[in-house]
């Protein structure tokens, strides 16, 4: 019996929570703050229960001790619940004490205990929407979501601890993890469809997760609220600023540059001192060529002018010698 109250209170839970949260107003900043406000009051130090009164009544209503809520507790209704602190005590009516022993086996309604009247009707009414743990049949409810919004609310969630264990890649593989494999053991399905027609689909105000926290911490009618850290959105991590002008020297190493132009200035220095000093070799070397080649054709004439004048004395002298 208390695994079907537990699994019975689980869809519960989830139900209120995904079927009605667009109908039911969080409330207002004022009445958080002033609700943890009582529980840090020395004075209220017994009152450790924090309650959510559901049930609007008005004047000729019955009250809580004389009978139900005169909405019926119903969760449509549910307007803009008021929260606030008491103290533990016994449930008025015998009513509210057989329902709350069917959804709390395990707990003594005859005891004191942080749950009223109202907020036992509340939960019998939400059993409704659950199957017998022990039927083969199983409870499907069909969710209309805006796409754009399941989009916006994965992007913010998407580097959570629990989306990021599950391997989600996306907005619809998240919503089918809410609505079935993330309880796989439950006896109910919840299918979400998508649909951009406003009057039939969720469309609520999501924000992304590099958003800044106000420095009150009050963030979208919520307290105590906190930036997102790097870990679960990496966009709130903003770069650091760069500076995007650059100069005209901007980057420029003097001192590499000197370098390279010495070095460039010296070899070419060398070079050229280099080629004049062959230049130069050379020059002096042909004109050491040209001076031993004329001293030779010099020397060649003289032998040849001295051979012809001792070659043509005997001739003369024959010659003379005739004459004679």
């Amino acid at each position: 019996m208390g695994k079907k109250i537990h699994i019975l209170l689980t869809f519960t839970a989830v139900t209120l929570t995904l079927c009605y949260g667009s109908q039911c107003p969080k409330p207002s900043v004022e009445q958080v703050i002033q609700a943890k406000a009582q529980l840090r009051d020395p004075l209220k130090a017994d009152k450790t229960c924090s309650m959510t009164q559901i049930c609007k009544r008005s004047d000729g209503d019955p009250t809580m001790q004389e009978g139900r809520c005169p909405n019926g507790a119903d969760p449509l209704h549910i307007l803009n619940p008021t929260i606030g602190d008491a103290e533990p005590r016994v449930l008025y009516r015998q009513d509210s004490k057989t329902n709350f022993k069917l959804i709390c086996p395990f707990m003594d309604p005859e005891q004191p205990i942080c749950c009223n009247d109202d907020q036992v009707e509340i939960m019998i009414k939400g059993t409704g929407y659950q199957m017998d743990p022990d039927d083969g049949n199983l409870t499907l409810t069909n969710f209309t979501v805006d796409p754009d919004y399941a989009c916006t609310m994965f992007q913010s969630c998407a580097k959570v601890s629990i989306v990021a264990a599950a391997s989600l890649q996306s907005s619809e593989a998240f919503l089918d993890f809410l609505g079935f494999n993330g309880k796989q053991q439950g006896k109910s399905i919840i299918k979400f469809l998508f649909s951009k027609d406003h009057t039939a689909s969720l469309v609520d105000n999501i924000h992304s997760c590099d958003e800044a926290v106000p420095g009150d911490n009050v963030f979208d009618q919520y307290a105590n609220c906190k930036n997102c850290t790097c870990a679960y959105c990496d966009s709130a991590c903003k770069p650091p600023e760069v500076n995007a002008d650059i100069g005209f020297f901007d980057g420029f190493n003097g001192e590499l540059v000197g370098i390279s132009y010495g070095v460039l200035i010296a070899f070419s220095i060398i070079f050229q001192l280099l080629r004049c000093y062959c230049a130069k070799k050379q020059k002096v070397n042909e004109s050491m060529e040209e001076d031993s080649a004329d001293a030779d054709e010099q020397t060649k004439d003289k032998i040849g002018v001295n051979a012809g004048y001792e070659s043509s004395t005997p001739k003369q002298k024959l010659i003379s010698n005739k004459f004679e």
